[in-house]
């Protein structure tokens, strides 16, 4: 009766005061990762800087696998409008902004994005000042808008802000951005009237 009663608590996970502890050997299941593959025929949208961007903001975002051809249709048939349109808005501006890519990450296998934008200084960031200085088109707003709808649909989202860490001596907080708040406020609510 001792043997079965001892087999019955190894059974149910627990182990009798006087036998010898013991580890079992535990097997992980191995997923392989999805591996993003670049669709033939896809178009250079926009040229890449030869220069070092002094600071970025970075949009990360996720994107359910049903609105991914979504995204990226979108990207196809605008990104090269923005990119245009805001260098052209930016001519002759002492602080200037940019857009540089919404890039995937090919290496997981959830789709994660990040969206990024060159800003010329750091005060340019802090003030907005490219944003605010400038003329912005209707038109050009409106893309904005339209790309930073699938950035406020994603719950875990975040927004990052890089300066080239050589040009930091001291870390300082930056400010809010006044002009993307609005933008995202806007874009949240396209969505909601979308769904509503």
């Amino acid at each position: 009766m001792a043997t079965k009663t001892r087999t019955n608590e190894r059974a149910n996970g627990y182990a009798t005061a006087h036998e010898p502890a013991s580890v079992e050997t535990f097997l992980p299941e191995i997923r392989s990762d999805v591996k993003w593959r670049m669709t033939k025929g896809a178009k250079k949208p926009f040229a890449v800087p030869n220069t070092v961007a002094p600071v970025l903001a970075v949009w990360n975002f996720g994107v359910p696998f049903g609105e991914m051809d979504s995204l990226h249709l979108w990207l196809r048939a605008n990104e090269i409008a923005l990119a245009g349109q805001l260098t052209d808005a930016m001519k002759g501006a002492k602080d200037k902004v940019y857009y540089r890519g919404t890039y995937l990450n090919v290496d997981a296998g959830s789709p994660m994005y990040q969206t990024w934008w060159e800003y010329s200084s750091d005060e340019a960031l802090e003030t907005e000042s490219p944003w605010t200085k400038n003329k912005i088109p209707r038109n050009l707003r409106d893309l904005i808008v339209q790309l930073r709808a699938f950035w406020v649909r994603d719950p875990g989202r975040s927004e990052s802000r890089f300066g080239l860490a050589s040009n930091y001596a001291n870390l300082k907080d930056m400010k809010e951005n006044p002009f993307m708040l609005q933008v995202t406020v806007d874009a949240a609510a396209a969505v909601a009237k979308r769904r509503g």
